[in-house]
């Protein structure tokens, strides 16, 4: 008797997390606009950071790859259905626009490091000419520098706003 009780209460919780996954993963046409507009960013904003590095467009650049790093954090996060600042009951959701910006300000602060160093002392007018040149270009360790502090600065905004669920609401 005992085993078909729990048989039945086995059946009827995975019948009921079955109806819960399913109404889940439906989208909402606000989710599904999310959805669009986050990867209309995320593809614009990759095809700049190509051509501002193929110019040498540094600012441009900075823009194009924080936004990118911002942008990804939110699909790693949310499938990018999230585009405007959401509450929940675990914190705040920042959503991809705000995740744009919060990237674009920690690629310009990273840039804002790079230009504060200490440049070299040049002796003749050929070495002043290099030195110049070369810091016009864009390489790939400024890039993923300033793609990986803008995934992060937008995952720590996110952290620090978020609130522990007691364990009384959980019940």
């Amino acid at each position: 008797m005992t085993s078909s009780i729990n048989d039945s209460s086995t059946s009827n919780e995975s019948s009921s997390s079955s109806e819960i996954a399913s109404t889940n993963t439906a989208l909402t046409p606000n989710e599904k606009r999310s959805i669009a507009w986050t990867s209309g960013f995320t593809c614009g904003s990759l095809i700049l950071a190509l051509v501002s590095a193929n110019f040498g467009l540094l600012l441009l650049h900075t823009i194009a790859i924080g936004a990118l790093g911002g942008l990804v954090h939110e699909f790693a996060q949310s499938s990018g259905r999230i585009f405007f600042i959401r509450k929940e009951r675990d914190g705040l959701y920042l959503g991809s626009l705000s995740g744009m910006v919060l990237g674009i300000v920690a690629g310009l602060l990273v840039i804002a490091k790079n230009d504060a160093q200490p440049q070299p002392q040049l002796g003749s007018d050929q070495t002043k000419i290099e030195t110049i040149q070369s810091s016009q270009s864009i390489d790939l360790s400024l890039s993923l520098e300033i793609f990986f502090a803008a995934l992060g600065l937008k995952g720590v905004t996110e952290a620090a706003t978020g609130n522990i669920p007691s364990e009384k609401e959980g019940d």
